[in-house]
């Protein structure tokens, strides 16, 4: 469960804001984003040009190499990219930049099995191929064994990266290369940092095209792809990029991306969002379940009926990606009913077998979200070895952890959020307990509130604030698309299908409608006369020409509940499960009575027509009844004595209707709390 929390920027901010001429509900997600003055919103929003690439470091060198290597001597050149979307994506701009300009062009992407980066005996191949100069997109800045084997096999190198250059000081152990171009380099003094890997191709054939506004048309909507789905920081020169990707996005020539967009059901007009949750993955899921290449040859494809059949293709690979990612999931959940234990730690550590490693990742979000805490994924590899991906929140950070345990690792990488490591098999438990000891360490209490603008009144939701919200698109990272919470709304009215729920609700005397998408129906709990705060994307759509509110719903909870003395009770139940055990006068407080037995089981038996009854509703319509932490006990003791079947993972219980005849005192729960009240 996350707390809401409303963002709480100075009102003299906004006053400022607002001061300036920025619309009132535009100033609140200004300020709640950090940006808190006219200067800070032009810096971030950007002046729409893209800067002289030249200012990025070694840009003159390898600009300058290019020319000799590849346009005057003639020789065969190597763009080198990752599997990965924006891997790809920078390959092909740099591949068809060369290719349009006569070069002797190859590209090389790995497979996952070769790994990222730079990999040796792809370069002996390459080598072999005729290649004298490679250029990588998108990795090498940490490839200085390679690197030295390029150099022995008497070719050239030129970097274009945007990783930070972990553990390489200023000029000392660099890769041996003819340029390095990379902003994050300490010596960089380019005004602008952020981009993607595609973004530093396309700062490349700027400068090789010594015209940025052609680099921008002709490339644009393939780096702005790029840059959305490597999820960089969508401020400045990123925006910039977008913006252009976007305009010229519906009309693109490249017929790859057109048969993409069709392919994956996009209709006008294109979105940022289109980029993140429908180009990039069918692009990052031939990587993940077969060859990027797939992905890489579909948009180069310079003929309509081969590009329409490599995107229905790359449109397969992305089901089976699905299927492949949902198999896995459906196999951790299952383990996790069987033996909820890791559960109940701070930190979720699970091992899986057979799990395709281009999903693992993938699969670590997906069950973060479910969780609702850190989670490190593992699966079996050769010869003994765990091949795994982190996910977290802020406040435990990925990194961190694998550098505290490094001494368990054979390999790791990673940033706060998420991570990549393997380890020996026989070392699992040490891990987990280590990754655990960690989390005590840095005071990790799984804290991962969902943060809103404000809360939003019927005077708020006016047509005019929806497209004020509208004109800040494109949203992103670093400039999240903004929350909003509806507080106190009645429902008036309840129309349940198979698909989704429809629902009415009044408002400060006011009437409105949405759809509940994210809630299966069966799973939808609350009902007439119900009184709901609602978490709310807020925007506007068309219906039959006519301009109406449109509410995107996150999140649903009844009025008046505490959600923060709801989950200090889950925490401390977590704990209690880990057998941490809470002093008496807690346990005097959660110890249940023959009173609570009776009228929790008859609620329970009241919902027993319904397949599943969710627990997280059980603790918000009990909250002032029970503390979480006696009712989730309360569950515990009816699960043991056979009244109920109760899953932790999914938050479900399953009334039992003809139960055996059991003490409940004699259920190891009970008698575990009347020992530890008795003997501390």
């Amino acid at each position: 469960m996350k707390k809401w929390t409303v963002k709480k920027p100075d009102p003299a901010v906004i006053s400022a804001l607002t001061g300036a001429g920025v619309k009132p509900i535009a100033a609140e997600v200004f300020a709640a984003n950090g940006i808190t003055d006219v200067d800070s919103a032009k810096s971030f929003f950007g002046d729409g040009k893209l800067s002289d690439p030249f200012s990025i470091i070694d840009m003159e060198a390898a600009v300058k190499a290019i020319n000799d290597i590849v346009f005057e001597k003639g020789e065969r050149v190597c763009v080198y990219g990752d599997y990965d979307c924006d891997g790809v994506c920078a390959a092909v701009l740099l591949y068809t930049f060369f290719e349009s300009n006569g070069a002797d062009v190859t590209v090389r992407i790995n497979s996952r099995e070769e790994g990222f980066g730079l990999n040796s005996d792809v370069i002996r191949e390459i080598g072999e191929d005729g290649v004298k100069l490679i250029i990588t997109v998108d990795n090498g800045i940490s490839a200085a064994p390679e690197a030295a084997l390029i150099k022995s096999l008497g070719m050239s190198l030129i970097i274009t990266d945007h990783h930070e250059p972990t553990g390489v000081l200023p000029g000392e152990d660099f890769p041996l290369a003819l340029a390095i171009v990379d902003p994050h380099r300490e010596e960089n003094k380019s005004a602008f940092i952020e981009y993607c890997g595609c973004g530093v191709a396309l700062m490349l054939v700027a400068a090789l095209m010594g015209d940025v506004d052609a680099a921008l048309e002709q490339f644009s909507d393939i780096a702005a792809l790029a840059t959305v789905a490597d999820m960089v920081k969508l401020n400045g020169e990123n925006r910039t990029i977008v913006n252009h990707g976007l305009h010229y996005f519906e009309h693109t020539e490249n017929l790859g991306l057109q048969e993409l967009i069709k392919v994956s059901g996009i209709k006008p007009p294109i979105t940022a969002s289109h980029f993140g949750f429908y180009l990039g993955p069918r692009i990052n899921a031939a990587g993940r379940v077969a060859h990027a290449k797939t992905a890489f040859d579909l948009l180069v494809c310079e003929d309509s009926e081969s590009a329409e059949k490599k995107a229905f293709e790359l449109n397969e690979l992305n089901t089976e990606r699905k299927k492949v990612q949902a198999d896995l999931i459906k196999q951790i959940e299952e383990d996790l009913k069987k033996d909820p234990s890791p559960l109940y730690r701070r930190i979720l550590v699970l091992r899986v077998k057979d799990a395709p490693h281009g999903v693992v990742g993938l699969a670590a979000g997906k069950i973060l979200e479910t969780a609702g805490k850190p989670v490190f994924l593992m699966t079996d590899d050769e010869g003994g070895i765990l091949r795994g991906s982190a996910r977290s929140f802020p406040g435990y950070s990925v990194v961190d952890a694998l550098n505290k345990t490094s001494e368990l690792l054979t390999k790791f990488g990673g940033h706060p959020l998420a991570g990549g490591f393997s380890l020996k098999a026989e070392n699992f438990e040490k891990f987990a307990d280590a990754l655990e000891d960690f989390a005590k360490e840095c005071n990790y209490n799984g804290d991962n509130p969902e943060e809103a603008v404000k809360i939003l009144t019927a005077a708020d939701l006016t047509i005019e604030n929806a497209k004020e919200i509208s004109a800040l698109e494109p949203f992103g990272q670093g400039f999240e698309r903004p929350l909003f919470i509806l507080s106190g709304a009645e429902i008036k009215n309840l129309v349940i299908s198979e698909k989704n729920v429809k629902v009415t609700i009044n408002l400060d005397n006011n009437t409105y409608y949405f759809n509940v998408y994210k809630t299966p129906p069966e799973n939808f709990s609350y009902v007439v006369g119900d009184k709901i705060d609602i978490l709310t994307y807020f925007g506007i759509s068309s219906w039959q020409g006519q301009e109406r509110l449109e509410f995107e719903i996150e999140k649903l909870k009844l009025s008046g509940v505490s959600q923060l003395k709801m989950i200090n009770g889950i925490n401390a139940y977590e704990a209690w499960k880990r057998g941490e055990y809470p002093d008496r006068e807690t346990l005097a407080r959660v110890l249940p009575s023959r009173e609570d037995f009776e009228a929790l089981y008859n609620q329970l038996k009241s919902l027993s027509d319904r397949k599943i009854i969710l627990t997280n509703s059980l603790l918000e319509r009990n909250h002032a009844k029970f503390n979480s932490f006696k009712l989730l006990l309360i569950l515990d003791i009816f699960e043991e004595a056979g009244l109920l079947e109760n899953s932790y993972f999914d938050g479900t219980v399953v009334f039992v209707k003809n139960p055996p005849k059991t003490s409940l005192e004699e259920t190891g729960t009970m008698k575990l709390l009347t020992k530890l009240l008795h003997t501390g």
